[in-house]
C-alpha cells in the first residue's frame, strides 16, 4: 500500500494525492485489517477542525486528501508544493 506524503499546516495534517491514488489508497484501507477514517478536507472542515475539533480523530484518522481549491492554493502559497483536489463525492464514486 503506497502511503501518500502527508504535510502539516497550522496544526491540521493534509495528504498528497490525486483521485486515481486516493481511491487505491481508500480501496487498500478498506482491505485492510486496520480499516481506516478519511476526512476529505477543505476550508470550513479545516477551521472545525481547528477551532472546535473532534476529540482523537487528528490521531485516528488515517488519509485527508484535499477537498477544496482554496486549500490546494493555501498549501501552494505556503511553499508546501502542488496538491491536487481530491472532491469527496469524486472519490466514493472512483471507490465503488
Amino acid at each position: 500500500m503506497q502511503i501518500p506524503e502527508r504535510v502539516e499546516l497550522g496544526g491540521l495534517p493534509f495528504d498528497r494525492a490525486d483521485l486515481r491514488s486516493a481511491a487505491e489508497y481508500v480501496v487498500a484501507l478498506a482491505g485492510s485489517s486496520q480499516g481506516g477514517i478519511v476526512v476529505p478536507s477543505n476550508v470550513a472542515t479545516s477551521r472545525h477542525m481547528r477551532n472546535l475539533g473532534v476529540p482523537g480523530l487528528l490521531e485516528r484518522a488515517s488519509f485527508w486528501p484535499i477537498d477544496g481549491v482554496p486549500l490546494t492554493w493555501l498549501l501552494r502559497v505556503a511553499g508546501l508544493g502542488g496538491f491536487a483536489r481530491v472532491a469527496g463525492t469524486d472519490l466514493m464514486n472512483e471507490v465503488v
